[in-house]
C-alpha cells in the first residue's frame, strides 16, 4: 500500500516536471509562432496610441530582423537592401498613415529544411482606417524565412503574393471615389534575402 502511493507520487511529480518544462522551455515551433505574434502586437495601432508607445512598437519591430534584408519586389521603389533600423523608420512612417491599423497572421504553417532556419507559410491581414477617413482591408500569402541567431529567431521575408483563392478584396475611399482591385489579377511576388 505505502509502495503504490510512492509510486503514484512519483508518476504525478514526473507529469509535472514533464508539463514544466514544455512550459518554461518552448519548442522552436512556439518561438517561431511567438515572432509573428510580436510583429504583430507591434505593428498594429490604435486611434488613442500614445507617441512613447509608438516609439516603442517600432524600435521593437526591428528588433526581429536580420542586419541585412534585401527586397526585390514588383514595386521598384521597394527593392532594396534595408537595416533593423531602416525597417523601423519604414514601419513608423507607414503606421503615421494610419488612424487605426491591425495586422493579424492566419495558417500559420512551419518546418525547418535545416538546423537555424525555420520556413513558414502564413496569410497575413492588413486592417486599417487611413489617417484621412479611408479604410483598407488586405490579404497576403506569405513564405518567410527565419534564421536563428543565438536564441531568437530573426525574420527574412522571402516572398509575398496576394491570396487569390481565398482574396479580400481592398477597398480605399478617397472622397467620393471608392475603388476595388481586379481579383483574378496575376500573383504578385517579392523576394527578400539576407545574403548569409
Amino acid at each position: 500500500m505505502v509502495r503504490i502511493k510512492y509510486i503514484v507520487i512519483a508518476g504525478l511529480i514526473a507529469i509535472l516536471g514533464i508539463v514544466a518544462v514544455l512550459y518554461i522551455f518552448p519548442s522552436e515551433q512556439k518561438r517561431v509562432k511567438k515572432q509573428f505574434d510580436r510583429l504583430s502586437e507591434w505593428a498594429s495601432k490604435e486611434p488613442d496610441e500614445k507617441p512613447l508607445t509608438m516609439v516603442q512598437k517600432v524600435r521593437s519591430i526591428g528588433t526581429l530582423f536580420v542586419e541585412q534584408c534585401e527586397l526585390r519586389a514588383p514595386v521598384h521603389s521597394l527593392e532594396g537592401s534595408y537595416t533593423p533600423e531602416e525597417i523601423s523608420s519604414y514601419a513608423a512612417q507607414a503606421r503615421l498613415q494610419f488612424s487605426k491599423i491591425s495586422l493579424r497572421f492566419y495558417d500559420l504553417d512551419i518546418d525547418f529544411p535545416e538546423e537555424g532556419v525555420a520556413r513558414a507559410m502564413v496569410a497575413a491581414r492588413l486592417r486599417g482606417r487611413w489617417a484621412t477617413g479611408g479604410y483598407t482591408d488586405e490579404t497576403r500569402e506569405l513564405e518567410c524565412v527565419l534564421k536563428k541567431v543565438g536564441n531568437k529567431w530573426l525574420f527574412r521575408f522571402r516572398y509575398w503574393r496576394s491570396c487569390k483563392d481565398r482574396e479580400v478584396a481592398s477597398y480605399y475611399r478617397a472622397g467620393r471615389v471608392l475603388l476595388q482591385p481586379h481579383l483574378g489579377a496575376t500573383l504578385q511576388t517579392a523576394s527578400f534575402s539576407t545574403g548569409h
